[in-house]
């Protein structure tokens, strides 16, 4: 009887099979805005938590004491995946900073051409892009729809959202009130002080726009403040005085996030690869291709390739020796085929176009 998993370990084991066997079902944890049509336009109002520290409490922790298994170096989770045949497949260069041969093709195939249709067609196809997986905490406002208000959720952000909570570190500029008080620092300290974000939802090109989201400056104080006779508490200094226990009920909600995804599979990453390149060279056999996959040797793990948008300090992409060889051959034959026909709305934004020569010649560079 000793031996036996208790409720708490059966629960937790059967949901992390369910969601194996299920990577599209909806985590009914993860914020996800509503898609917004026309001229209609969203806001969502929250504060974006720290990250958690090893063996603090949390919520999909994995472990049996539900306490976090490992510490977060920050307060999101990059990571980003790849859509295949309707199969989600977690990518290793977005999540891991290791190499991602779906990746190293998609850089591969582009740089090889100039037409801007063809590469918003591959880009579409085999690039990952990365999000920023963090948890929030909805402010209890009445502009919050009634079901978020008070509930601690996880949101994978996008890139556009990040680049403005990652601009609101590296500012030192407060602002003043007479022209404009601005968010800089740390946001999410949860007792010296946080700003709430307003996650703004407008549709631009049939798809959801968050150009407009921004921290609401004004309104700097502690996750949880003390309440008496209807007022905040103020301390002698006339700050707002933080609710120890609540804030402490609000951080002990939070998620594990590296548990929200899966393991990334490398073998089966590379299968794709190999079938696109079998494809491409007039060779359809599948037994074939599962032959060639057993035999071939493992490959070494690399530094993570990453496009020049992400944070500075994480290294270029270097394709290795292998990776060169599958996709020469891959980018001769694609040579030697018409550009696929692309509908006009695949076509890339100007914005984008920039991007993707900007990494695709940093990849010209390291390949010298």
């Amino acid at each position: 009887m000793s031996n036996y998993p208790s409720r708490a370990e059966m629960l937790e084991k059967t949901r992390q099979q369910a969601a194996k066997t299920n990577l599209n079902r909806k985590d009914p944890d993860e914020f996800r805005p509503e898609k917004v049509k026309g001229d209609v336009k969203k806001s969502y109002y929250f504060y974006v938590l720290p990250d958690i520290q090893k063996g603090e409490k949390c919520k999909s922790s994995g472990t049996k004491d539900g306490n976090a298994s490992e510490g977060s170096l920050n307060y999101y989770y990059q990571n980003g995946y790849h859509w295949i045949d309707n199969t989600k497949l977690e990518c290793p260069r977005c999540h891991d900073n290791e190499e991602c041969a779906l990746c190293s093709l998609d850089f591969e195939l582009m740089k090889g051409s100039d037409d801007k249709v063809y590469k918003s067609s591959v880009r579409s196809k085999y690039l990952a892009s990365a999000h920023y997986a963090v948890n929030i905490y909805f402010l209890n406002f009445k502009d919050n729809p009634e079901e978020l208000r008070g509930k601690v959720m996880w949101f994978n952000a996008p890139k556009t959202v990040f680049d403005k909570w990652d601009a609101c570190i590296t500012n030192d500029d407060p602002g003043s009130e007479e022209t404009e008080l601005k968010a800089f620092g740390i946001f999410y300290h949860p007792y010296e002080g946080s700003y709430p974000f307003k996650l703004h939802v407008a549709n631009k090109g049939d798809f959801n726009s968050y150009e407009e989201s921004k921290f609401l400056a004004g309104n700097f104080a502690p996750l949880s403040v003390k309440i008496e006779n209807g007022k905040p508490v103020l301390d002698n200094e006339g700050n707002k005085v933080p609710d120890l226990d609540r804030i402490q009920e609000i951080l002990d909600q939070r998620h594990y996030l590296p548990s929200k995804f899966q393991t990334r599979d490398q073998a089966r990453i590379q299968k794709v690869v190999d079938k696109y390149t079998a494809k491409e060279s007039g060779n359809d056999d599948a037994e074939v291709i599962e032959e060639e996959v057993v035999e071939e040797p493992k490959k070494p793990a690399m530094k993570r390739v990453v496009k020049e948008e992400l944070l500075e300090e994480t290294p270029p992409f270097v394709p290795t020796k292998t990776a060169e060889k599958v996709v020469e051959k891959t980018v001769e034959k694609v040579a030697e085929k018409k550009a696929p026909v692309v509908k006009k709305e695949e076509t890339l934004d100007d914005e984008d176009d920039e991007e993707l020569r900007a990494l695709l010649d940093n990849v010209k560079k390291k390949s010298k």
